[in-house]
């Protein structure tokens, strides 16, 4: 099987790069595929406080790569990693990289993929306008090395505001969608799931099955919005391939939580 590279990335750091990359791995581990990944962010080893000891993980710290040294590094670290997909943590500066990546996206033998985080606000201003990075990076910058149809803007991750502001970038999705960018939301998830799906070492369906047992209404909230997540990854950034969607976990059976007219209905129907 040849690989498939998926970039979690951003033009800064706090707009959810690790917690995208952790989603998108436990995703395809519950396919049974091959998953292995690259943390790119030394200052922040999301993927090793999550996985050592679990999938493989190369380290390689893309901020600091540059010219041929870079091309060798990175194709090492990809090439030295196990056939299937291969999800790269991006450090803050992951729009920019070093300046020859888009060369090897666009001639590598694997496929490849981009997840971009949105900021909440954004972290500069050119022109009169307000960018995020996004349309710099498709221009001149890693994106520029992927087709269009391969980046999944994602949004509004995780937090619906920030100090009352809503997400800036509303008024550009019409952009995005203009030049063929896929769009994906993601339904903010409760300060304590969203602290254990980032750091915890037991995998989602884990998570639920053990919050179901504690509290029946957070383990039901958290089983749909993982199925809301799996079936967005694999609407955009997986292209439709198949995600199971049927979790093998334990669940309450208690017709006031999962029968007609029960708590669980009513979440669903309040998303």
């Amino acid at each position: 099987m040849s690989k498939t590279v998926i970039f979690s990335a951003g033009a800064k750091g706090g707009v959810g790069k690790s917690t995208m990359a952790i989603l998108m791995i436990e995703a395809l581990r519950e396919t049974g595929v091959s998953v292995s990944g690259i943390e790119g962010d030394e200052h922040s080893p999301s993927l090793h406080r999550k996985y050592d000891g679990t999938i493989e993980i190369a380290d390689i710290d893309l901020a600091a790569l540059f010219r041929e040294e870079g091309v060798e590094l990175f194709n090492g670290a990809v090439n030295g990693l196990p056939n299937g997909y291969v999800v790269v943590n991006t450090p803050a500066s992951g729009c920019r990289m070093f300046d020859e990546i888009p060369g090897i996206l666009r001639s590598a033998a694997w496929e490849t993929r981009a997840i971009w985080c949105l900021a909440i606000k954004p972290d500069r201003s050119r022109d009169g306008v307000n960018e995020d990075g996004l349309f710099e990076s498709l221009d001149r910058g890693m994106l520029s090395g992927l087709p269009r149809g391969g980046v999944t803007v994602v949004r509004p991750l995780f937090q619906e505001a920030f100090r009352g502001q809503k997400f800036w970038y509303d008024a550009y999705l019409e952009m995005a969608n203009q030049i063929g960018l896929r769009q994906m939301t993601v339904k903010k998830l409760p300060s304590n799931i969203f602290d254990a799906v980032s750091r915890d070492r037991r995998s989602i369906s884990e998570l639920i099955a053990d919050f179901s047992g504690i509290d029946p209404l957070t383990g039901a909230n958290l089983a749909m919005i993982w199925h809301g997540i799996k079936t967005s990854l694999a609407e955009t950034i997986l292209f439709g391939e198949a995600i199971r969607l049927d979790d093998q976990i334990q669940q309450p059976s208690s017709p006031h939580i999962y029968g007609k007219g029960g708590i669980a209905e009513t979440i669903g129907e309040a998303r």
